[in-house]
Order: structure tokens, then C-alpha cells, then sequence
């Protein structure tokens, strides 16, 4: 099926996988090609992930995760009204987690954040600007099977360098956005 942000295709998906920044998602079963194109998923359904946007309550939020294989992980979420009448509205959301693993030196460090500014007129309309910005560090493991019972190998074993540390373009993500609100 198609994967959907804020209602819209924004093609590859595969760098926005960062799911802090989702504030639910909705499932459309069936034929998405009627809704969304064929190429936006075929016939299976479509997937639209709605992202946290600015609210007029003031919060800050923030989470932290320790788990085995060292993985740690922090996100955070701030949202705050700008101004008095509350038409200017700011939220940002972000992550940034270490991810080890049970082989040794496989590791990934990765961080995202997303700042959105929104304005909300008189008359209901409403402007929004959001911003992505994400990369990611990381050693993966190339290729010896887990546990080769031919070989004796430890699942522990890491055939690479313990420094082959493999870096992903940062991501970088603008998003303008107008509503007109229907009276």
C-alpha cells in the first residue's frame, strides 16, 4: 500500500521512518489508486501518517529509554503559544537514540528534530512551515550468518573493522502549508 504524511505522498520514505513526530495514524483499507494514484501504492491501501502540529496549550514533554543491547534513546516534545490571542503557535519535536546490538561494534547513533511554526488567521485560515532535519551514524553487519554451525562461528562475530562506520546523508525536509477554512 502507500505510505502518506499530512494526507500527501512525499515519495521515498525510507528517511522518514523517525515516528516522534506522528501524532496518529489512520489506515485506509482497499483500493488506494482510486483515492491516491497508482502510483502512490497500487491497490493494497495507504497508510497517512499525521504529524504532531502545534497546539495552543503550553507543554514540554520528554522521554528517556535505556534497554539492553545498549540502547539508549531520548525524544522531546515543546509546544507553546507565541503570542497573547494564540494565533502564533510553535511546537518541536525531536530524537536522538544510540542503538547497539548483540554482535560486537555493530552500533547506529541517530538524531532528528522537526520545528513547526504555525499561524492561524482571522478569518480561520492557517499557515503553517515545517522543517525536518535527521541523520544517522552506523556499523552494520556484512554478511556472516548468525551461527554457521559448519564453521563454529560465535553469533557475536563481526567479519568487518571495527571502525567501518558507515554515515547517512542528513535529511532535510521544508514543508509550507495553507488552509483555507470554509465558513
Amino acid at each position: 500500500g502507500g505510505t502518506l504524511f499530512d494526507g500527501a505522498g512525499e515519495g521515498s520514505t525510507a528517511q522518514k521512518g523517525e515516528r516522534s513526530h506522528v501524532d496518529h495514524v489512520e489506515v485506509d483499507k482497499g483500493p488506494s489508486a482510486m483515492l491516491f494514484g497508482k502510483a502512490l501504492g497500487g491497490y493494497g491501501g495507504a497508510a497517512d501518517y499525521s504529524r504532531k502540529a502545534p497546539t495552543q496549550e503550553s507543554f514540554a514533554r520528554a522521554v528517556a529509554t535505556k534497554a539492553s543491547f545498549d540502547v539508549t534513546r531520548f525524544t522531546a516534545d515543546v509546544n507553546a503559544p507565541l503570542n497573547d490571542d494564540k494565533s502564533l503557535l510553535f511546537r518541536m519535536t525531536g530524537s536522538a537514540q544510540t542503538l547497539g546490538s548483540f554482535v560486537d561494534f555493530v552500533r547506529t547513533r541517530s538524531f532528528d528534530i522537526a520545528p513547526m511554526l504555525a499561524f492561524t488567521a482571522d478569518n480561520g485560515d492557517r499557515v503553517s512551515l515545517r522543517a525536518e532535519h535527521n541523520g544517522a551514524r552506523l556499523v552494520w553487519r556484512d554478511g556472516v550468518p548468525a551461527d554457521p554451525v559448519f564453521l563454529h562461528i560465535p553469533k557475536e562475530f563481526y567479519a568487518g573493522l571495527p571502525a567501518n562506520e558507515h554515515e547517512t546523508p542528513f535529511f532535510d525536509d521544508l514543508t509550507l502549508r495553507y488552509e483555507h477554512a470554509f465558513n
